[in-house]
């Protein structure tokens, strides 16, 4: 760890450092170990450090932007000096309004260090329960534990300073059949609340279930998301509509539409980075405070997040949602969750005639943001539902989907939220889906 002391003089080296109207230094310092396993053993562990100094230099309205790994009192200069000389070559930037004041920063846990310093022998303890469950279903297992420890320290010349140390664990795993498989994924903020044991168990149930899948035909069917797919959706939208740029450049599917009804009143979508459970954060990469965003209320859009650029020209304040500059796609929504329902995923279930559970889906691409639509398959596990029950594994399918028309009139959210992590941290719940669209059958 750099740890917050040393952090501190870091940034107060380049403040120090004279010629620029406003200096900002970022620090970002990583410590990340993965252990990795496939056909039920463990087959490498790695471990890796890396700490980046980015500097933005402003100077008569132009702003330049330089890195680098040298935390030495020269090679702090000289990203400085790189910093500086960018900026006078850039045209004036009329829209720029300054680096962010400083505001006070919410309190937030204390970072649990062992975490940070998993051992490989600890994190084989949780990869061998994988293994050995997946060989006595007869199952093969491959995926990855990663333990791991993120300092953030940011500090400019009007005064902003702040310092924050988190940690995570992350679990994945794919286990597979003959022509089956199952998915399991697991994130918490330490290694010890990370319920590797579950996600085994989802996977193994999938990889079971879905022996000798049949062909379904491509179609409009009702659907059941499991949460891991649920996360897709709001991944994309996160991408495509949940930041103040896309609102202005009119790509967002909440342009000119603040205040007014868009999706389904049972949908109630916020960013919130101070909920304990979502791998909090007390400040953005500008030094701006987290602050909870309402994005969507009921139904109706209420908000999208803002860094001090974008929150200058719309007239209000940073949500404290800024990227490491120079950043061209703007905001970020980062800490989603969509508010749970009440119902389980067996009633959800049991409310189809005739449609299909989604454990997750793969390899998605926005084809149209207006509208979110987009283009994927469903993967490691899908199920023909009939008459309220689930029948038989189905062969996965192709889907071409608005993203915001599914989650319109007649969606229902389940009542059970997990922590998903492939966009996020995302809080997902289920989600029954009156109408999905199927284009294709795979032959698998």
């Amino acid at each position: 760890m750099l740890g917050k002391e040393r952090a501190r003089t870091i940034l107060e080296q380049v403040l120090a450092l004279g010629g620029a109207d406003e200096t900002e230094a970022l620090l970002l310092a990583d410590e990340a170990a993965l252990t990795r396993f496939a056909q039920n053993a463990i087959h490498q562990n790695v471990a890796q450090q890396d700490t980046v100094l980015r500097v933005r230099a402003v100077l008569d309205g132009r702003v330049g932007v330089a890195s680098g790994n040298d935390l030495s009192r020269e090679g702090v200069t000289a990203v400085f000096d790189r910093a500086l000389q960018a900026a006078r070559v850039q045209p004036p930037d009329p829209q720029f309004a300054g680096l962010p004041q400083p505001h006070p920063y919410p309190t937030l846990p204390e970072l649990e260090e062992a975490t940070a310093s998993v051992t490989p022998a600890a994190r084989a303890e949780f990869v061998g329960h994988a293994c050995a469950k997946a060989e006595g279903s007869h199952l093969v297992a491959a995926g990855a534990l990663e333990t791991g420890l993120r300092e953030v320290a940011v500090a400019n010349s009007n005064g902003v300073l702040g310092y924050h140390a988190g940690s995570s664990a992350e679990f994945v795993t794919v286990i597979m059949g003959a022509d089956s498989s199952g998915y399991g994924f697991a994130l918490a903020n330490t290694l010890s609340d990370l319920d590797v044991e579950a996600a085994v168990a989802r996977a193994v149930d999938k990889a079971l279930t879905g022996r000798a899948p049949q062909v379904f035909p491509a179609g409009h069917y009702p659907v059941v998301l499991e949460p891991d797919a649920t996360a897709d959706l709001l991944g994309s939208m996160a991408y495509t509509s949940f930041g103040a740029l896309q609102l202005e450049e009119g790509s967002s599917f909440l342009t000119r539409r603040l205040g007014q009804p868009v999706l389904s009143s049972a949908v109630t979508i916020t960013d919130d980075a101070l909920n304990p459970a979502i791998l909090p954060m007390p400040f953005d990469f500008e030094g701006s405070p987290k602050t909870r965003v309402s994005i969507i209320d009921g139904g109706v859009a209420t908000g999208v997040v803002h860094d001090t650029y974008t929150a200058s020209r719309a007239g209000t304040q940073s949500t404290g949602h800024a990227f490491p500059a120079p950043n061209p796609y703007g905001p970020r929504a980062t800490h989603l969750s969509l508010a749970p329902g009440t119902a389980s995923v067996s009633d959800l279930v049991a409310s189809i005639d005739e449609g299909l559970l989604i454990t997750r889906f793969h390899y998605t691409r926005v084809v149209h943001r207006p509208t979110v639509t987009v283009t994927g398959m469903t993967r490691d596990g899908t199920f023909l539902i009939r008459d309220g029950e689930i029948a038989h594994p189905v062969r996965n399918l192709r889907f071409t989907q608005s993203y915001v028309q599914a989650l319109q009139d007649g969606c229902v959210i389940g009542a059970e939220q997990r922590l998903c992590g492939e966009y996020g941290p995302y809080l997902c719940p289920a989600v029954y889906i009156p109408e999905f669209h199927f284009t294709g059958v795979t032959d698998f």
